[in-house]
């Protein structure tokens, strides 16, 4: 399995700010494809050691990413 990292932005409420995360994908490939798919299998976030959010695994910003993926 082939796996790529891409930055990811969007509203973080625990910074009340916009903010990156670095989101990492599982490249997903079916013969009834043409191009490869990608899924959401985690994130990374320089925050998430003090991040209320980042402590139940919950990062708003990886979840929002995960609903459109």
């Amino acid at each position: 399995m082939s796996i790529i990292i891409r930055s990811v932005s969007g509203y973080c409420p625990y910074l009340d700010a916009e903010y990156s995360i670095a989101v990492k994908y599982a490249v997903t490939r079916s013969l009834s494809q043409h191009e490869p798919g990608y899924k959401p299998i985690g994130f990374d976030c320089d925050e998430s050691e003090s991040c209320s959010y980042g402590e139940r695994n919950k990062c708003p910003i990886y979840e929002d990413e995960l609903a459109t993926n």
